[in-house]
């Protein structure tokens, strides 16, 4: 079995294309403390990932490095720019089975609307599952190979807030 945290990086400065990119965005105030409690409840249900992915875009690194430092994770987080570009679910499901069968424990940090697209086909329960900034969902997988991730193959099992 493996397992996966998939989560929407916290909140944002707004979008302004006079001043910065859409990927140069960093996160508010109330972003940064909200990637921090969702860390420390990672870490406080003893969900310790063996392996980051995140969007390199500004706001998600911010938040994967701030969710690391909460939940004490020790590895080194893995910044895609393709989890940024991707608009179709194949294309987050092609990156998770690329990635090690060492790693039991993926927490994935990425943009909606594809987090909670991803979400919602993964589990088996039909549930639609909708994120809110820093939101986070725990997907149990049944499978034993991230190469034999596909849709319908995981159940939900906990749903994270700040």
């Amino acid at each position: 079995m493996k397992h996966l945290i998939l989560m929407r990086h916290a909140k944002a400065q707004p979008f302004d294309y006079s001043i910065t990119s859409d990927y140069l965005r960093s996160l508010t105030k109330s972003g940064i403390e909200d990637a921090k409690k969702v860390g420390k409840m990672f870490f406080e249900n003893n969900l310790i990932p063996d392996l980051i992915l995140a969007s390199g875009a500004a706001r998600t690194s911010e938040t994967a490095d701030l969710v690391a430092k909460e939940c004490n994770y020790a590895g080194k987080i893995l910044l895609r720019k393709d989890i940024f570009n991707a608009i179709i679910i194949p294309e987050i499901l092609t990156i998770l089975k690329q990635q090690p069968d060492s790693a039991n424990f993926i927490l994935f940090i990425g943009h909606n609307p594809l987090i909670s697209e991803t979400a919602t086909k993964l589990i088996v329960e039909n549930h639609y599952l909708s994120f809110g900034t820093a939101n986070a969902v725990y997907i149990a997988l049944n499978i034993d190979k991230w190469s034999e991730v596909e849709l319908r193959k995981g159940n939900f099992k906990q749903i994270f807030m700040p």
